[in-house]
């Protein structure tokens, strides 16, 4: 008679395609966030601003100094191919970059806490972007002081 072979995964397989299968469910459950805000001079003239990817066009957006930020969400693909860019046009000057590129990972827009020591959960998943006179600015919160994401001038007006 001859024996059945049985044979069960090991607990490090085991562990591997549950961090896979999380993997696969948070990229495409996790919607991504990106807020535009406007921290230019009251009075000044109107931020106007075009987002796109390469299947969604935006359009056009005025903002004016200290009103609500412009925000948007969506899913990410599903082989890191998601990118967003916009136009800035602002009293003559203007700047066109990247608002979100997957590439980025989560350096730019990921905000995580400490739990117990051990585990690292996500509590945000926005990009905030500051427009001001000097630059545009980017931050992992909207908190001006927060010691998890100082907010970093990235561009200049004139950047293309």
């Amino acid at each position: 008679m001859k024996s059945i072979p049985t044979s069960f995964p090991s607990t490090k397989s085991l562990f591997l395609n549950i961090l896979t299968l999380s993997l696969l469910c948070s990229a495409c459950l996790c919607k991504i966030h990106v807020d535009i805000s406007n921290h230019l001079p009251d009075g000044s003239p109107s931020l106007t601003v075009r987002c796109q990817s390469r299947d969604d066009d935006l359009g056009y957006q005025e903002l004016f100094p200290n009103q609500s930020s412009y925000t948007w969400a969506f899913r990410p693909a599903w082989f890191s191919t998601t990118l967003y860019f916009c136009h800035f046009f602002w009293d003559g000057k203007d700047a066109v970059f990247d608002v979100y590129n997957e590439d980025w990972g989560v350096d730019y827009c990921a905000q995580y806490v400490l739990l117990s020591g051990r585990y690292n959960i996500m509590i945000s998943d926005t990009c905030y972007w500051q427009v001001t006179a000097d630059g545009i600015y980017l931050s992992k919160t909207s908190d001006p002081v927060s010691s998890e994401g100082p907010w970093l001038q990235m561009h200049n007006w004139g950047d293309k």
